[in-house]
């Protein structure tokens, strides 16, 4: 769980710099209450293919 959250504050950084915070703060909503988990890394994901 350590690296766990380790990790989603990793994540959390590098997608707040490249969307800017309130982007950030509806992906973390959709993430915290477990909306399409996979959804949310897949979002992720594509965000950085562009």
């Amino acid at each position: 769980p350590e690296m766990l959250a380790e990790n989603q504050e990793r994540v959390a950084n590098g997608y707040s710099q490249a969307h800017g915070p309130e982007q950030w703060k509806t992906f973390r909503e959709a993430w915290e209450v477990n909306i399409g988990h996979n959804a949310c890394i897949e979002l992720f994901n594509r965000s950085y293919d562009d």
